[in-house]
């Protein structure tokens, strides 16, 4: 999961992108440490290897500072799929594994977010 996170990161950054700049850095293990330890990460595996991850992760201070109501919230981060998986549905079926592991799944629909993007 770790060396896929890499591989997401490095490739954005080969095209231009600074979205995943934070996870080219080695502390990107400590995030992959904290999903794992506190059971917030799922993973798709094919053939015994991890090749796709999304964590479900319970609202931070930066989610309470955005969001008016983040009570039951559940934030979708890090969903990576092995560049390999392309057009196999790995990435949707993450999705609705981790909506269906949430006791409020309409709590992905109800905030509104306080400054418009």
């Amino acid at each position: 999961m770790n060396q896929l996170i890499l591989q997401k990161a490095q490739a954005f950054q080969a095209a231009g992108k600074t979205q995943w700049a934070k996870y080219l850095e080695p502390s990107r293990t400590d995030f992959v440490t904290h999903d794992v330890t506190n059971g917030t990460v799922y993973v798709y595996e094919t053939n015994g290897a991890i090749t796709g991850s999304v964590s479900l992760i319970p609202p931070t201070t930066w989610d309470e500072n955005l969001w008016d109501d983040s009570r039951g919230a559940v934030y979708l981060h890090r969903l990576v799929v092995d560049d390999r998986m392309k057009g196999q549905q790995v990435g949707e079926q993450l999705m609705r594994h981790a909506l269906a592991a949430t006791s409020e799944p309409d709590s992905f629909s109800t905030a509104s977010p306080r400054t418009p993007f």
